[in-house]
């Protein structure tokens, strides 16, 4: 059973801010007692180039990505340098599921 909510503006978003915090705090408590090897950082990237496909040329994955895994097992690694400069290229997009781009920034410390 849902608790009804206020009726005014100035207390919706007193209860939106309360509830960003609240999830915000549950995501970083999680965070903290997921085991390190579930994330086993990625020390290579992989570029799956698209046929046919309008728009883009290419996939970029991180080694560990399982959308590719069983598919095309045999891409050729990148490193790290050459997964940058691949970004940068137009037509490559970073895959949705293991987001690349954010562990080229924390191999870095930095954004691309």
């Amino acid at each position: 059973m849902t608790t009804p909510l206020p009726p005014d503006l100035s207390r919706l978003q007193t209860l939106e801010l309360y509830l960003d915090l609240q999830l915000q705090a549950v995501r970083d408590r999680i965070a903290a007692l997921t085991p390190a090897t579930l994330s086993t950082p990625a020390t290579s990237w992989r570029l799956q180039h698209i046929r046919g496909a309008p728009g883009h040329l290419a996939v970029l994955h991180t080694e560990h990505c399982h959308i590719i895994a069983r598919a095309q097992p045999s891409l050729p690694r990148l490193g790290e340098r050459e997964a940058r400069l691949a970004l940068d290229e137009p037509g490559v997009e970073p895959c949705g599921g293991c987001t690349p781009e954010r562990t080229l920034r924390d191999a870095r410390g930095t954004p691309r």
